[in-house]
C-alpha cells in the first residue's frame, strides 16, 4: 500500500500539474485571440474617429458641404463602438472603455454645436483615450509577450504618427477653407510639422515608408505655414494627408499578422475585421 502510495502521489501530482498548465495555455491562448481581435477594432474606430474630427473641423471652418459626409460616418462610428462594447469584458478594460463610450456619446449629438478648437481638442482626447486603452489591451491580453521590446513598441510609433498627421489633416485643411491660419492654430501645425519630421526619421530606420508624408510637410512648410494657400483645396489637402497616413496603417497591420502568425493556429483572417 505504501508503495503504491509512493508512487500514485507523485503522478497524481504531475498529471493535475500537466493539466493546470494546458488549461493556463487555452485560457491564455483564448485571450490572445480576443486581444488581437480588439486591437484590430480599436485601429479601425481610432481612423474613423480621426477622419470624422478632420471633416467636422472643415464643417466649422466654413465648408458647409462636408457636412454631408459626417451622419454615415457617425453610423460607422456607432457600429464599430457596438461591436467593440460586446468584445471588451475584462474589468481592467471596461472602465476605460465605459468612459470612452460616454465620451463618443457626450460629443456626437453636440458634435457641431462647439467652437471649432473646442471640437478638435475633444477629438484629440477620444484618440488619445483610446490609443491608451490598445496599449493596456496589449499588456492584459499578453501580446506584449509574443515579441521584442523594440518591435513591440514600434505598433505605437505608427499609430502616434498617424495621429500626429491626422491633426495636421484637420489643422491644414481648415485653414485652407478659410484661407487663413494664425494665432493657436499655426503654433500647433508648425509643432506638428517638427514632431513629424523627427518621426520620419524613426519610421525609415523602422523601414516604414515616409516618402509620403515628407510630401505633406513639404507642403505644410512651405505654403501652408506661410499662408500660401493656392496651390491646394481642403479637400485636396485632406487626401494628400490620408495618403500620408496609409504607410503607418499598412505597418500596424502587418504587425498584427505577424502577432497572429506566431500563435500558430489562429489566422489573420479569424481575428481581422471584415473591410
Amino acid at each position: 500500500m505504501q508503495i503504491w502510495l509512493s508512487m500514485f502521489v507523485p503522478l497524481a501530482i504531475v498529471l493535475f500539474a500537466v493539466g493546470c498548465h494546458a488549461r493556463l495555455g487555452k485560457m491564455r491562448f483564448a485571450r490572445r485571440s480576443t486581444g488581437l481581435a480588439i486591437a484590430f477594432r480599436l485601429q479601425k474606430l481610432l481612423s474613423l474617429i480621426q477622419k470624422h474630427r478632420g471633416i467636422s473641423y472643415r464643417v466649422l471652418k466654413g465648408d458647409d458641404l462636408a457636412a454631408t459626409r459626417l451622419p454615415p460616418l457617425q453610423t460607422e462610428i456607432g457600429a464599430t463602438i457596438n461591436s467593440l462594447a460586446s468584445m471588451i469584458s475584462f474589468p481592467s478594460e471596461q472602465q476605460h472603455w465605459n468612459e470612452i463610450e460616454k465620451h463618443w456619446l457626450r460629443l456626437k449629438p453636440r458634435n457641431l454645436e462647439l467652437d471649432a478648437r473646442n471640437n478638435f481638442d475633444q477629438h484629440c482626447r477620444l484618440v488619445a483615450s483610446l490609443l491608451t486603452l490598445t496599449e493596456d489591451i496589449f499588456e492584459s491580453c499578453y501580446l506584449s509577450e509574443l515579441t521584442d521590446a523594440t518591435r513591440e513598441r514600434a505598433w505605437y510609433k505608427v499609430l502616434l504618427t498617424a495621429e500626429w498627421i491626422g491633426q495636421v489633416r484637420a489643422l491644414g485643411s481648415g485653414a485652407l477653407v478659410t484661407k487663413s491660419l494664425w494665432g493657436a492654430d499655426k503654433g500647433r501645425l508648425q509643432s506638428l510639422s517638427r514632431q513629424l519630421h523627427k518621426a520620419g526619421i524613426e519610421l525609415h530606420a523602422l523601414g516604414v515608408d515616409n516618402t509620403m508624408m515628407l510630401d505633406l510637410l513639404q507642403v505644410v512648410d512651405l505654403q501652408i505655414s506661410l499662408e500660401h494657400f493656392e496651390s491646394h483645396t481642403a479637400e485636396s489637402f485632406f487626401a494628400m494627408a490620408t495618403e500620408a497616413m496609409l504607410p503607418m496603417m499598412r505597418e500596424y497591420e502587418r504587425y498584427m499578422e505577424e502577432l497572429a502568425a506566431s500563435m500558430g493556429k489562429i489566422a489573420f483572417q479569424q481575428v481581422a475585421p471584415r473591410r
